[in-house]
């Protein structure tokens, strides 16, 4: 179990570097194999954050500061609000609300794509508002449902960031919802604080670090084209996955 899942860590880890987002949405299934889903929930909310202030570390000195104004305040007012709505509805006992809210954030996300699979959309640039806009959906549905990361690269992707700078303000970005939405998430973590596999939690961090770590390393062996077509084409797989995904 601890090398299975070790494994797919490194590799989310990996391939999140560069696209933004991922990493709590392929690590929740996996733990929730083996846990129960509240504890699930958890130590994936603890290797994410984890994970984000590594590579925070290792990536700030390139953060586009505007960028982070505009869309990060938003994002973080926003995660409060879906956070609270979610501790508010509970764990959806009908699983026909994450149906429909899957639908329609999947749907979203093949739509950005498609200003990265067409060429006459590749110049297209957003300006502050649609930030701000931004800020907002990502943040928000970020607190509720946990798909933050994929709407924030989605937008930070058509505002002309430089390939270094987009990866270093996602991030910034993704520390500071991750703090807003687990002080409201944080009873919960407490509620399984003894129950929770510690050392598991250990070695998939330190697995995911050492996916960043490479991510790092490869980060100067791509063109920021080659950046553009790796988000487009993990927005279009994420969406077509939660389009047609049928429970939560």
């Amino acid at each position: 179990m601890i090398i299975i899942i070790c494994a797919i860590a490194f590799v989310a880890s990996l391939l999140t570097f560069f696209c933004g987002f991922g990493l709590g949405t392929i690590m929740l299934p996996v733990f929730g194999l083996y846990f129960d889903l509240p504890l699930a929930i958890a130590m994936t909310a603890i290797v994410h954050f984890t994970n984000n202030i590594f590579k925070l570390g290792l990536n700030f000195k390139s953060i586009d500061y505007n960028s982070l104004k505009w869309f990060g305040i938003p994002s973080i007012l926003f995660a409060f609000g879906g956070a609270i709505t979610l501790r508010q509805l509970e764990i959806w006992q009908d699983n026909q609300q994450f149906f429909i809210l899957n639908k329609v954030i999947g749907l979203l996300l093949i739509w950005f794509a498609l200003f990265e699979l067409y060429d006459s959309f590749k110049k297209l640039e957003f300006s502050k508002n649609y930030l701000i806009l931004g800020g907002a959906l990502s943040g928000f549905f970020g607190g509720l449902s946990g798909h933050q990361g994929a709407l924030r690269s989605a937008f930070l992707s058509k505002m002309g960031l430089s390939k270094e700078q987009f990866i270093s303000t996602g991030i910034a970005i993704a520390c500071l919802v991750d703090i807003s939405r687990l002080t409201v998430y944080w009873q919960r973590i407490q509620q399984h604080f003894y129950t929770m596999d510690w050392r598991l939690i250990g070695f998939s961090i330190a697995a995911a670090i050492g996916g960043a770590l490479l991510g790092k390393q490869l980060l100067n062996k791509i063109t920021l084209q080659w950046l553009q077509w790796i988000v487009a084409f993990a927005l279009v797989a994420f969406g077509i996955y939660l389009f047609t995904k049928t429970s939560n």
